[in-house]
C-alpha cells in the first residue's frame, strides 16, 4: 500500500448553529422492549441489523435478527429514509431523509437529505433542526456526544461534526488546492477510542477515492490506503478492536465491487480481499468483531438486480445468511452495538 507523508492541517473554526429545538440525547423508547442483550445469537450484544429496504415503496429503516427473525419497520418517513448509524448503547439511530435508491451513489443524491435521530422502536422521531439541508453519512461517535457527518453547505461535500451537548457545529475538512489532498471527502468512520476518524476522500492527483485518517479534530489528515488511480477505494469501517480496517474497492464508479481488509496495525502491509470473489459492498463489523454483515446481489438468481443483505463468519469459509428476505433493494447495513460494561 502506498503511503503519504502525513501532513497537519489546521481544521476550520467551529460554529454554533443554534439549538436544535426538539432533540433531547436523554430521550428513551416508549414501546415494551428489553433494551439489555437477548439470548445471544450471532455477533453478540443485541444481535440485530438495521438497515435501509424499498420492500413497503420509498426505503425505509429496517432491523432484524441476526438470524433473520422478527423484521420490524422502524421509519415510516415520506421521501424514505436510508444510511441508519447506531448510537454506541443501541437504544438510538441517526438516519438521513429524503433518500433516493440511486446508483452509484453520488453526492447530488442528498442536496435535500437531513439528519433524524430516532428511538430503537420507532418513536421519538427528532429532526437535527439546527443544522441544514444536504447532510449525510452520518456516524455516531463511541463517547456518544458527537455525530461526524459529510455536508454539502458550502459546494463540495466535507465533513463536519456536530456536539450533542452543546449543538456547536465543527468543519473538519475543507477543499484543498492542493491536488494531493482531497477536494472532496465523506464517509466518516470513528476508531474505537473515538480520538481518529476514517474517511473517503477524493483527490485530482489519482482522480479516485482514497481512504484517508485524520484526528477527531481534523489534525494529521494523512492518506491512509491508496491502491491507484484503477481502484476505488471507499466505505472504510473499523472492527470493534481497532486492529484491521474494512473497505469496498471498485475497478471505476460501478456501485458493487469487493470488500477489503487492511491490518491497520502494521501499515505497511497490503490490503487483501475478503472472501476473494465475493462481491459485496457496505460491510459492517458484529459487536464481537467475528461476524460482517454487508450488501450483495443474491447469488442464486443470474437475473436479480435487488440486493440483500448477508451476514457471515468472518475468516471462515462458511456460506453466507441472508437476512433481510424480500426481492426490494435492501442497503446500507449496520450491526447494532452495546455498550462496554
Amino acid at each position: 500500500t502506498d503511503m503519504a507523508t502525513p501532513t497537519v492541517r489546521d481544521a476550520p473554526s467551529p460554529t454554533n448553529t443554534g439549538m436544535p429545538t426538539i432533540f433531547k440525547p436523554s430521550m428513551t423508547p416508549t414501546m415494551a422492549q428489553t433494551l439489555g442483550p437477548v439470548a445471544t445469537l450471532q455477533g453478540g450484544g443485541y444481535s440485530q441489523i438495521a438497515f435501509a429496504s424499498t420492500r413497503n415503496g420509498d426505503a425505509q429503516i429496517f432491523m432484524v435478527n441476526s438470524d433473520g427473525t422478527n423484521l420490524k419497520q422502524i421509519t415510516t418517513i415520506t421521501g424514505g429514509a436510508c444510511q441508519p448509524d447506531w448510537s454506541p448503547d443501541g437504544l438510538l439511530l441517526v438516519f438521513i431523509s429524503p433518500c433516493q435508491v440511486q446508483q452509484p451513489d453520488s453526492p447530488s443524491n442528498y442536496k435535500t437529505a437531513r439528519l433524524y435521530i430516532i428511538n430503537f422502536d420507532g418513536s421519538g422521531l427528532t429532526e437535527i433542526s439546527s443544522l441544514q439541508s444536504g447532510n449525510f453519512d452520518p456516524a455516531w461517535s463511541p463517547d456518544g456526544h458527537r455525530i461526524a457527518f459529510a455536508s454539502l453547505t458550502n459546494g463540495l461535500a466535507q465533513i463536519n461534526i456536530i456536539n450533542l451537548v452543546d449543538y456547536v457545529v465543527t468543519p473538519l475538512t475543507e477543499a484543498s488546492t492542493d491536488v494531493r489532498f482531497p477536494d472532496w471527502s465523506r464517509q466518516p468512520a470513528w476508531y474505537p477510542d473515538g480520538k481518529k476518524i476514517l474517511y473517503t476522500g477524493h483527490s485530482r492527483l489519482t482522480n479516485a477515492p482514497q481512504i484517508w485518517i485524520m484526528s477527531d479534530l481534523g489534525q494529521n489528515q494523512t492518506v491512509l490506503i491508496n491502491r491507484g488511480s484503477v481502484n476505488w477505494d471507499f466505505l472504510p469501517n473499523w472492527s470493534p478492536d481497532g486492529k484491521t480496517i474494512l473497505f469496498n474497492e471498485t475497478n471505476g464508479p460501478q456501485a458493487l465491487g469487493w470488500l477489503m481488509l487492511f491490518d491497520d496495525t502494521n501499515p505497511l502491509t497490503a490490503a487483501v480481499h475478503w472472501r476473494s470473489g465475493t462481491q459485496a459492498g457496505h460491510g459492517s463489523f458484529s459487536p464481537d468483531g467475528l461476524w460482517l454483515v454487508y450488501q450483495s446481489l443474491d447469488p442464486a438468481c443470474t437475473d436479480c438486480l435487488n440486493y440483500k443483505i448477508y451476514i457471515v463468519r468472518n475468516a471462515s469459509g462458511n456460506s453466507p445468511i441472508a437476512v433481510s428476505g424480500d426481492q426490494s433493494q435492501n442497503f446500507d447495513p449496520d450491526w447494532r452495538p452495546i455498550a462496554s460494561p
